[in-house]
């Protein structure tokens, strides 16, 4: 054959070339004596020559969103409609069948082949039947058409013939890789072997084979991850080799091992960097929980997790997640100063949800565990969190002193700076102790700076904003908020602009512009329900209020009054949420004000209706008034 091309001008089309040994060295030697001979080699693996441009062949594109028109606009769900139509059973013109077909795609990663193996189920299920039915995907994914080639004839048999390709080292790190979910960094490949170089390698040959893709990249560090399908295939192939077991206690070890890395991250000030990597590695931080808490039975394990993640589940805004993990933790067969380190974390997480009460009580809990244990920095920190909780301010101010002192001498210069922004902020929160809140925040922020944690020291400038602001001094006011603002957004702290821009809605009303303020009080409630802090946001709603009885408009300002008592309505939570005492002093004067001046029933009535309203209602309320839109929701 090679005598007959040598002098010919062709295209040779070869297909499925992978199952022939050293197919490369007589692929080269072809090119190298017919020149004029191109070829178009089809292949679940790469060849290696200097000649060959790869294309690689992407599964079918997956529908964009829910609506119905990006569901039918899916190449994916449209080769499902057409083989699902070739069998007999097209899909019904309404949005069940097709809503299910988009299930099933995913599911299926949009793979054609799975796609083509599925479709002849609905012979005898509905889309919906089916997609309850896709937890095992390749049980379903068998009985191809009969003149199809046996590998295409089921998908386990079309993976079964990509894996016999590998070599043992490969087949070996493939089954172990199915352990994490979401994909994973090239750190945790090594981690799978014990071995760096060998990792690479194999990783190299899983991707030649197609068996694993890489992801986005997450900053500097490269990403893998496996199609759904072909994880199934793998953990199969994990748990028919007897190291199920060895994998998840290998991947849970590297993510706690991990958690501690990305713990300095966040304690250093790299708040961006730090969530993008957990973001990235979600999954098998959960994967992780579950095993440690369901299979292990390992008690130190589970706490060294929980402690580990709590400042990534703050910073994530997911504390709800955090509070389901600690109450798993079986506290009592903790040693000592595990117990002390996991009923503070308990307490931050409680102080993250507004629930005051348990935080205190955890913190005081874990300062007594910690002091009868002789770990005074665990123990400075519980007297921290215990202030932060309190109602009482006096006795708040005693404890976070105590706390920033205690952690002053102990040289904690990262804790004893946030002690300081803590006990600042409570100053500054209470009003009347603004001469001493002033010092304590610059100070802060100078030590926040040095520990390199920029994104904290810019929250201080928010607060010392609120300071100058009181002291007359609006230029300066605005400068620092202006900073604050910055910092925010560099590090995609919405929480922290949200605060920022409640404080320049208050310099708007100061200067009589009241629509302005309504305008930027608005866009604050946006950013915080986007967070889902609907705890805070609820505040901000008592402040809304505020403004339109500015306005004169008294039925909205009873509607938005009652919808932020009517959730978190106790008083000492709104003196532990609030921005400062003004905003606590303007809500409390425009509520008394309208009591008086409205005739019970009429008060009454617009409350009781408005008390089941969520911010969001209340929220838009407001915008429609200031727009002059339909008064919804009224």
């Amino acid at each position: 054959m090679l005598d007959g091309l040598r002098r010919q001008s062709a295209l040779l089309v070869l297909d499925n070339l992978e199952h022939l040994p050293g197919a490369a060295g007589w692929v080269a030697e072809w090119l190298r004596a017919a020149p004029g001979v191109q070829m178009l080699v089809t292949s679940r693996g790469w060849l290696d020559l200097r000649e060959e441009v790869v294309f690689t062949v992407p599964p079918l594109a997956l529908p964009a969103g829910d609506s119905m028109q990006q569901i039918l606009a899916s190449p994916a769900v449209a080769l499902f409609a057409e083989r699902a139509a070739h069998h007999g059973r097209p899909l019904d013109a309404g949005d069940d069948d097709r809503r299910a077909a988009a299930e099933i795609c995913c599911r299926l990663d949009g793979l054609p082949l799975a796609i083509e193996l599925v479709a002849p189920r609905l012979r005898v299920m509905t889309p919906p039947v089916l997609a309850a039915r896709l937890q095992r995907r390749l049980d379903l994914l068998t009985g191809g058409a009969a003149d199809a080639l046996p590998h295409h004839r089921s998908l386990r048999q079309a993976l079964d013939w990509s894996h016999d390709l590998l070599d043992e080292r490969e087949r070996m790190l493939f089954r172990r890789l199915g352990v994490f979910v979401g994909g994973w960094s090239l750190a945790a490949a090594d981690a799978m072997t014990g071995d760096a170089a060998g990792a690479w390698q194999a990783l190299e040959g899983l991707l030649r084979h197609h068996l694993v893709q890489r992801a986005p990249d997450v900053g500097a560090e490269p990403r893998f991850v496996m199609l759904e399908t072909i994880r199934e295939f793998a953990l199969e192939a994990l748990a028919a080799s007897d190291e199920g077991a060895h994998g998840e206690q290998v991947r849970t070890a590297w993510v706690a091992d991990w958690l501690a890395s990305l713990q300095d991250r966040l304690e250093q000030g790299q708040r961006l960097q730090a969530l993008a990597l957990y973001r990235a590695e979600r999954g098998n931080v959960r994967a992780a929980l579950r095993w440690a808490f369901h299979e292990s039975g390992d008690r130190l394990l589970q706490a060294r997790l929980v402690t580990r993640l709590v400042e990534a589940w703050y910073y994530d805004n997911d504390a709800e997640s955090g509070e389901a993990w600690f109450g798993r933790l079986d506290l009592a067969a903790l040693p000592g100063p595990w117990r002390a380190r996991v009923l503070l974390v308990g307490a931050n997480l409680a102080n993250h949800r507004c629930d005051f009460d348990r935080a205190a009580q955890r913190a005081q809990q874990a300062a007594e565990q910690a002091g009868a244990d002789g770990d005074p920095r665990t123990e400075a920190l519980a007297w921290c969190q215990q202030g932060k909780a309190c109602f009482d301010p006096e006795a708040a101010l005693a404890l976070l002193r105590r706390g920033q002192r205690q952690l002053q001498r102990l040289g904690a210069p990262r804790d004893a700076a946030l002690a300081s922004w803590w006990l600042g902020k409570r100053l500054a929160q209470e009003g009347g102790r603004d001469a001493e809140a002033g010092p304590v925040l610059a100070l802060a922020r100078q030590h926040l700076l040095a520990v390199g944690d920029r994104w904290t020291a810019g929250v201080t400038l928010i607060q010392q904003a609120l300071l100058a602001a009181r002291r007359g001094d609006p230029l300066q006011a605005r400068r620092h908020v202006d900073q604050g603002e910055a910092v925010a957004m560099e590090h995609d702290d919405s929480v922290s602009l949200a605060t920022a821009t409640h404080l320049r809605a208050r310099f708007e009303l100061a200067d009589g512009r009241i629509e302005h303020a309504l305008r930027l009080e608005h866009r604050t409630l946006e950013l915080l329900l986007a967070e889902g802090e609907a705890r805070i946001a609820v505040q901000h709603c008592r402040w809304l209020a505020h403004l339109h009885a500015a306005r004169g408009e008294q039925e909205p300002a009873v509607r938005l009054m009652a919808a932020s008592a009517g959730r978190y309505g106790d008083e000492r939570f709104l003196s532990l949420t609030t921005v400062s005492a003004d905003d606590r002093s303007d809500w409390l004067q425009a509520a008394q004000a309208l009591r008086h001046t409205l005739p019970p029933a009429t008060y009454e009535h617009w409350w009781q209706e408005s008390l089941p309203w969520s911010p969001a209602q209340a929220l838009a309320l407001s915008v429609s008034l200031l727009d002059g839109s339909a008064r919804a929701p009224i």
